[in-house]
């Protein structure tokens, strides 16, 4: 019975377009499409996924830049944003859970039995390895009254599928809050304080905010320029922005383009990736 669902926002960017296969594909190789429906939202423009991909769900859903031009310069917020619709609740809601992730990612065998009783979230590396936002996230928990429970929580999450709808709006509502509040003298700079990745902290205060210490950390957003083996808790993972291998800056390149696919291992993170990037062919 398939009981989750597998869900992202797909807009008119044509890399995005491009890397949907790399999440497809590893959906169909590690099997979890036996136990899962992939439902891509995506943006009207975009025609022709139901041709290519006849076993996904689509779902049309016009972005939210287009009713609040606010937006326009983050469409990265419809990725969040797109849970907090009556078109989504209906179709999440025919699901036991909801996994939320990204475009440019890869679902490991792993992912097939991940049934977790906690939200569940990727761990992302901006709160630890920065003090400048660190910081500003412990101030912003001070203002918004939110204890910080957990630290380094990724947009990557699921969770049972009444839990993530509302999860949504909590994150979207803090996101606004962020978007009009906090970058009034200009977008900042990564890694410091920077408003277009104000979707991970809101990721995180949202979490800490709506879950408290009900929430599980990790596994949902390995690196794919790790050259380690791929262990039991690691379910799905996101090609970072790097040009260690797996780098998809290379792969926009071409830069995998003359490898043996064959050659390349299931267990090891990095070589996972390449193989399922480099076998678009066959979908």
């Amino acid at each position: 019975m398939k009981d989750t669902a597998i869900v992202v926002y797909l807009d008119t960017d044509e890399w995005a377009i491009a890397e949907l296969g790399w999440l497809y594909r590893s959906w169909k190789y590690s099997r979890s499409d036996y136990r899962s429906d992939l439902i891509v939202f995506h943006n009207p423009s975009v025609e022709g996924l139901d041709k290519k991909y006849p076993d996904i769900r689509t779902v049309g859903l016009p972005p939210i830049y287009d009713t609040m031009p606010v937006w326009e310069d983050y469409p990265r917020i419809n990725s969040t944003w797109f849970l907090t619709t009556e078109e989504a609740a209906r179709v999440v809601h025919e699901y036991l859970y909801t996994f939320r992730t990204d475009i440019d990612c890869f679902l490991t065998k792993n992912f097939v039995d991940l049934r977790p009783r906690l939200a569940h979230f990727g761990q992302n590396v901006y709160e630890t390895e920065n003090m400048e936002v660190s910081e500003r996230i412990r101030q912003l928990c001070l203002k918004y009254k939110i204890k910080r429970y957990n630290i380094g929580i990724d947009c990557h999450a699921m969770m049972y599928s009444k839990n993530m709808t509302e999860y949504a709006k909590v994150q979207y509502h803090i996101a606004s809050k962020l978007k009009l509040e906090e970058f009034t003298n200009g977008h900042g700079e990564w890694p410091g304080w920077y408003e277009y990745v104000i979707n991970m902290y809101s990721a995180g205060l949202a979490a800490n905010a709506l879950f408290k210490f009900g929430v599980m950390v990790g596994g949902l957003s390995s690196m794919s320029m790790s050259s380690e083996p791929i262990g039991s808790t690691d379910y799905n993972i996101h090609a970072w922005h790097t040009s260690q291998h797996f780098s998809k800056l290379l792969w926009r390149e071409g830069y995998y383009d003359c490898l043996d696919f064959d050659a390349l291992s299931d267990d090891i993170m990095n070589q996972y990736c390449m193989k399922m990037a480099g076998r678009l062919e066959d979908i």
